[in-house]
């Protein structure tokens, strides 16, 4: 692992711009930086598989609130697929999890996100 990294790219889901972009949060203190970005005071995460989602906790009190859908594909004990979505308040954040908990690059590339996963409403 490299330690001289600072840095963790990570993908913000911003349904106000209709866009999903690369953020770099910082290895350290993250957790202000990401209520900066996400303009929140309390966040929680959604596991989406082998990566969470980062929401505004409180999103769904805000005044006009924009929204996104996420999509998934789940697959049961019977090899049959289920599509999962799920509606997501306010600006999110697109995050990998490591083995200990920390926030890590994402395991999907930013491109899958768009054409699979996320649609503006």
């Amino acid at each position: 692992m490299n330690t001289s990294v600072k840095t963790v790219d990570v993908y913000l889901i911003n349904p106000i711009e209709k866009t999903i972009t690369m953020v770099a949060l910082p290895k350290k203190n993250k957790l202000d930086e990401i209520y900066k970005v996400l303009d929140c005071q309390l966040i929680d995460f959604v596991n989406v598989g082998e990566n969470d989602l980062v929401i505004d906790d409180e999103g769904l009190y805000v005044e006009n609130q924009t929204y996104f859908t996420w999509i998934d594909l789940i697959k049961d004990e019977e090899e049959n697929y289920q599509v999962l979505m799920k509606q997501i308040a306010g600006k999110t954040l697109f995050v990998g999890i490591d083995q200990e908990g920390s926030i890590t690059t994402p395991t999907i590339p930013i491109e899958e996100l768009k054409y699979f996963h996320v649609r503006f409403i």
